[in-house]
């Protein structure tokens, strides 16, 4: 957490100070089409709460994007999300894969002719499969989501961004549980803050515009 935290300050402080160095700013036209991949991993070993055995959790994400700008600074597009976890204790394996469709509109705040800063939100649906055991479980999950990041241009045509995920959100899942061959349907709200925090809070990208 404190290294998201750590890292998240330098950047911005950075952009800040360079604002200062330069006042010309590199501006999204209206009419600009825009194309990227965004990614993000962790992973480690976790105790369980048992304390019975350890958990080896890799988690691995890509996201390519399109979006269309149709105004100064300000873009609608869409996305696709590919998750895979998995969570391997001693005693058995786990398997989560996760799927996601989104549209988003996308707000650009140029600093100076290199930094930027941006504001997302989007509706997205996801279809999630957890796997364990003889325990079967799937998520449909619709929900709204609030994030933001920081980017680089390398030139007018390409640029670096480091996103910052979930910053707030809310969600309905629709469940369904299979164990040991019976089944189970259940649904649930919820609202989500400051899951930015976690370990997979942060992605890179990197965008083309055209």
């Amino acid at each position: 957490m404190m290294k998201t935290i750590t890292l998240c300050t330098a950047l911005l402080l950075g952009a800040l100070i360079s604002n200062k160095v330069t006042a010309q700013k590199v501006q999204v036209e209206k009419g600009t089409f825009i194309a990227g991949l965004n990614f993000s991993a962790s992973g480690g070993t976790k105790v369980d709460s048992n304390g019975a055995f350890n958990r080896r959790q890799l988690k691995v994400n890509y996201s390519p994007f399109a979006s269309y700008a149709v105004s100064k600074n300000f873009t609608i597009g869409t996305y696709l999300s590919f998750n895979r976890i998995a969570d391997k204790p001693i005693s058995f394996s786990k398997y989560n894969h996760n799927f996601s469709a989104a549209i988003f509109a996308r707000k650009y705040i140029p600093f100076n002719n290199r930094f930027y800063g941006f504001v997302q939100g989007d509706i997205r649906y996801t279809t999630l499969g957890l796997e364990s055991m003889n325990r079967f479980i799937n998520h449909k999950i619709v929900g709204l989501n609030l994030s933001g990041g920081l980017g680089y241009n390398i030139n007018k045509k390409f640029s670096v961004e480091l996103g910052i995920n979930n910053i707030a959100g809310l969600e309905f899942a629709n469940s369904k549980e299979i164990s040991s061959g019976m089944a189970d349907k259940y649904s649930k709200t919820r609202l989500n803050g400051g899951r930015f925090l976690e370990s997979d809070g942060l992605s890179i990208g990197i965008t083309f515009r055209f």
